[in-house]
């Protein structure tokens, strides 16, 4: 009887000290923007997570490579990340120990978006073999894979036909736009409109595509914490996540895993390098 006992006091202390990580969460944030805008968006949501979960603080793992992201995560270095799609999908496929919390909603209280093709208004593109496309990354759902489906579907051309070069964020293939250095981009429709007024018009828009997801490890987070982290996420009153702006800016949606079933993608075809 003694030894039931301790037993089930020695369960009960490591579930409550599993349940969470006193000492910081280890959080990789997007890759769309740099680093310092990244971070700076995310201080004041991890802020009031820390306080309520009494987490001492949080350390941001920033790496603009999906690819790393991704390897980082599976050796457990990372606790938790935000991922569209496609990089959502390969980790998924790779690592089974992930679930996703919650969902960013757009400014029409949507869980979506579309990724659109873009090109600098004043210029006039030859969509031919000569046609110089600006992408994001591999594994960036507006990158190669949607760029190529709305090439296919709205001027008949295959990607791998042009010369096309990856930049990793959605910015930075923009300004290879603007640059003069490209003739089109693939972006996420919201970085495209920020845009507008620099002269960047939108050509073409995907169907749309499941909105960023806040994703966990679960085999570094317990149940109970990622249970008590999601229930913290939606009882954010919508007066201080409105204050924290940018992602945040329109609240939360609950995941909706079907939303990624007519998402098929071959990653083994898809290039990890550009083509000149």
């Amino acid at each position: 009887m003694t030894r039931f006992f301790l037993l089930v006091l020695l369960v009960m202390l490591w579930v409550r000290g599993a349940s969470v990580p006193t000492e910081a969460l280890r959080f990789a944030p997007l890759s769309i923007e740099n680093k310092s805008e990244m971070v700076k968006e995310f201080i004041p949501f991890f802020a009031y997570i820390q306080k309520k979960l009494g987490v001492k603080k949080t350390q941001f793992i920033y790496e603009k490579d999906y690819a790393k992201l991704i390897e980082k995560f599976k050796n457990n270095r990372i606790d938790m990340t935000l991922l569209g799609p496609l990089p959502y999908l390969k980790l998924q496929q790779e690592y089974p120990h992930i679930q996703p919390i919650v969902v960013f909603k757009n400014a029409h209280g949507k869980a979506y978006y579309r990724c659109v093709l873009v090109h600098f208004a004043k210029d006039t593109v030859a969509f031919d073999r000569s046609l110089k496309v600006a992408l994001t990354q591999p594994l960036s759902t507006c990158g190669y894979y949607a760029t190529r489906l709305l090439l296919k579907e709205h001027y008949a051309i295959d990607l791998n036909d042009t010369s096309f070069s990856y930049n990793f964020s959605h910015h930075e293939a923009l300004f290879r736009v603007l640059e003069g250095h490209f003739d089109a981009a693939g972006v996420k429709d919201s970085v495209a409109h920020d845009f507008e007024t620099l002269g960047i018009e939108i050509l073409a828009k995907s169907k749309p595509f499941p909105e960023f997801a806040l994703v966990v490890n679960t085999q570094t987070l317990s149940k109970q914490t990622i249970a008590k982290l999601q229930r913290l996420i939606f009882d954010i009153p919508v007066a201080l996540y409105q204050k924290w702006g940018g992602i945040f800016r329109y609240g939360f949606a609950p995941i909706n895993k079907d939303a990624y079933d007519d998402i098929v993608v071959d990653f083994k075809n898809i290039p990890q390098e550009g083509k000149p």
